[in-house]
């Protein structure tokens, strides 16, 4: 009797050791799914992370690029405008020129006349058109 009931004992103990181990086995089981589900968040995490990084190197660069359009496009207005004052100092310079010109032919054709110096008005206002000539260029040329 007492071996029947050993027999049992130890059945009884071998089922229960089997339901644990079973048990621990489904814990190990659901443990291993659950690390293996989070792998695969974490990598997916990580792709997104760097389709990202990506869009933003793409969207880094497009910036650059326009920033550095901008800069062309002042360059070139500014050249512009430099050569349009270029272009306008040339123009007033060819037109004091002329008119320069044209005071020195009016004072040749008209009469001499003197003034209190005893030079002729047409001499004098040669010397002081002379003096605004050179002015004029060393104002140009500086």
């Amino acid at each position: 009797l007492q071996e029947k009931r050993l027999q049992l004992l130890a059945h009884e103990q071998s089922a229960a050791t089997r339901a644990r181990l079973s048990e621990f086995d489904a814990y190990e089981r659901e443990a291993k799914e659950a690390e293996a589900a989070d792998k695969r968040k974490l990598e997916e995490i990580a792709d997104r992370v760097s389709t990202l990084a990506d869009k933003f190197d793409k969207l880094k660069e497009r910036s650059q690029r326009e920033r550095e359009r901008e800069r062309e496009k002042e360059k070139a207005k500014k050249r512009e405008r430099e050569r349009e004052s270029e272009q306008e100092a040339s123009d007033a310079n060819a037109a004091s020129k002329a008119e320069i010109k044209a005071d020195q032919q009016a004072q040749v054709a008209a009469p001499t006349e003197t003034d209190d110096t005893g030079e002729s008005a047409a001499h004098s206002k040669q010397k002081r058109l002379r003096k605004a000539e050179a002015k004029e260029a060393k104002e140009g040329g500086a």
